[in-house]
């Protein structure tokens, strides 16, 4: 609960809806019981669920002193644009995004504010994030080592194990639960629905803000429920999130670079098959191909002592021949 001697800070949810009204329900109620938040913006994202204008319907009915509103986008919108929308609507500083088919994990928020209000220099705080089955799911992002991208940490530990490896600032979290300090920075829209959440840490970054993981603020999230659905029926997807991946590649390839020398002493540490199997491939084909490199440098030198003990043996023989033909004379 939140201390009562701390003054609160307030803030507005954004939640991008597209069907699983029943996920959407659970989502707002976990909501509603954080003190902090005064307004929930609900952006109907081209849903074809019979049962939403109902869910809805039911969600503004709510008895509740927080102001819920619903904004209707005609036609669909990117992960991206829709939530720029919801963060220009918004009337906090401080906006909490979540999926619709995650939900906070009690009374949780008041400790990412807390570290916003205590840390100005922090621009957005991530979530501890977690299956439905309670292990990790997420406690950050690191550099995939084998390819421009980026990876959770932390899957599969139990739920509110710490992470057994000490490693530096993460590098960025997920918009499926984030606290930011709302500032002139938003999504970049040219990605449809991926890697946007790792952009806009990055945007963060380069206008020196913190980015921050707080454990003690919990969310369950079964991922790419919604994805999914999606994908079913629109494969349309699939191509416009290849488009995504490709330009965040060239975007922040050097950020990459920058990401993988910082963490590369820990990616052998981590206890994550995920991250462990690329490096020791990497390294094994990169350490093979060093090898053959070195034997290749080497191999003038060699063959310069292969031929120096060739002629010296053949002037030995020589020599020796020469000596047995004048005693045998």
């Amino acid at each position: 609960m939140p201390d009562s001697h701390h003054p609160m800070t307030p803030v507005s949810a954004i939640i991008l809806s597209y069907n699983i009204p029943t996920m959407l329900s659970e989502c707002v109620k976990s909501l509603l019981i954080q003190p902090e938040i005064t307004e929930i913006i609900i952006i109907e994202n081209g849903s074809t669920h019979p049962d939403m204008e109902a869910t809805y319907a039911q969600i503004q009915s709510i008895p509740t002193s927080i102001h819920i509103r619903i904004l209707h986008a005609n036609p669909a919108l990117s992960y991206a644009a829709a939530h720029n929308w919801g963060i220009d609507e918004c009337v906090n500083e401080l906006v909490l995004l979540i999926n619709n088919d995650a939900k906070l994990h009690g009374h949780v928020l008041v400790h990412a504010v807390h570290l916003m209000e205590d840390y100005p220099n922090i621009g957005i705080v991530g979530a501890r994030i977690l299956n439905p089955d309670m292990t990790v799911n997420h406690l950050g992002l690191i550099p995939k080592p084998h390819t421009i991208g980026y990876e959770h940490i932390g899957r599969g530990l139990p739920a509110m194990a710490p992470y057994p490896v000490h490693i530096p600032d993460v590098a960025a979290v997920t918009a499926a639960c984030m606290l930011l300090r709302r500032t002139h920075l938003r999504f970049d829209s040219t990605y449809w629905f991926a890697l946007e959440d790792t952009d806009l840490c990055f945007q963060y970054l380069h206008a020196k803000f913190e980015i921050a993981v707080c454990s003690d603020f919990v969310a369950i999230h079964p991922e790419s429920t919604t994805r999914a659905t999606v994908q079913e029926v629109n494969r349309e997807w699939a191509v416009k999130q290849a488009h995504g991946t490709h330009y965040f590649k060239r975007k922040w390839r050097t950020q990459w670079i920058k990401d993988w020398l910082r963490f590369m002493p820990y990616f052998l540490k981590i206890p994550d098959d995920r991250i462990r199997t690329h490096v020791l491939n990497l390294f094994s084909t990169w350490g093979g191909i060093l090898l053959l490199l070195i034997i290749a440098s080497w191999l003038p030198i060699i063959a310069e002592w292969l031929l120096i003990t060739v002629v010296t043996m053949g002037l030995f023989w020589l020599l020796r021949s020469i000596i047995r033909w004048i005693l045998g004379s």
